[in-house]
């Protein structure tokens, strides 16, 4: 069968938004991984997750993904399975495979890249910017976590915590708090404990809402209600968060902009 290629017209359709990503992965732990690795690119926005041939299918059609992390072996065929269903398609493809065998033809289904499970970021970045080959410059060049990019809204942050993985949006985040080696993620209702260091939140949150107020907190500023220049920021619903004193007055001029 003859593989179709992603077209210009539709590369020029996503430059001005985020890249939809579909994953295709059966094993739930290791879908959370790599779902984990989409939340950590700004500029992708993961569109959902599908662990079967049929519901890939149905995800593929609803939501119309810019990109595929296609896993090769699947309850109920194979990733070329839903290829072959498909006929053509506007989407690029990374394979995600256990074996080097499928290689070939991986690269005969026209795809972007074929990663072999396991992988770790630095090799899913290598395979991510290959996608820049196929997309405008302006494209290429807002995929790097600049600050002028931090400045865009991101969509859906994807948390993995044990054997959980939490999808939400920044804007339920009322701060995050660095313990050690983890970061906590204070929601209204809940907290989360991920394995990341706060550094790398704070470069992927938009700095537009979110401000480190001490060494281990980054506030979103949209949910302070008060400052307090004895040291500390009181949140809409009463938690107190330190500021540090070397932090204070620049927190104060960024909660004056808002």
């Amino acid at each position: 069968m003859a593989y179709s290629r992603l077209n210009s017209n539709h590369a020029y359709q996503i430059m001005n938004r985020l890249i939809r990503t579909l994953i295709v992965e059966d094993m739930p732990v290791q879908a959370a991984d790599i779902a984990a690795f989409v939340g950590s690119r700004p500029e992708l926005a993961l569109s959902g997750v599908a662990s079967s041939v049929e519901e890939a299918i149905d995800l593929i059609a609803v939501h119309d993904p810019d990109l595929v992390l296609l896993d090769v072996e699947l309850r109920g065929g194979t990733g070329f399975d839903i290829l072959d269903s498909l006929g053509h398609w506007r989407f690029k493809v990374i394979f995600l495979t256990a074996h080097e065998t499928f290689a070939i033809r991986a690269i005969r289904a026209g795809a972007l890249d074929y990663l072999v499970k396991p992988f770790d970021r630095d090799q899913f970045a290598t395979a991510l910017g290959r996608l820049a080959d196929y997309l405008p410059a302006t494209v290429g060049q807002t995929a790097i976590a600049t600050e002028v990019y931090r400045q865009r809204p991101l969509q859906r942050l994807a948390l993995r915590e044990g054997k959980i993985l939490h999808l939400l949006s920044p804007a339920e985040i009322y701060y995050l708090e660095a313990t050690g080696e983890h970061t906590v993620f204070h929601l209204a209702d809940r907290q989360i404990q991920v394995t990341q260091r706060l550094k790398e939140y704070e470069d992927l949150l938009p700095s537009s809402n979110f401000m480190r107020s001490h060494q281990s907190y980054l506030v979103n500023l949209h949910h302070v209600s008060s400052l307090d220049y004895s040291g500390h920021l009181r949140l809409r619903d009463g938690v107190r968060v330190p500021v540090s004193e070397r932090r204070i007055q620049d927190v104060a001029d960024r909660l004056k902009m808002l």
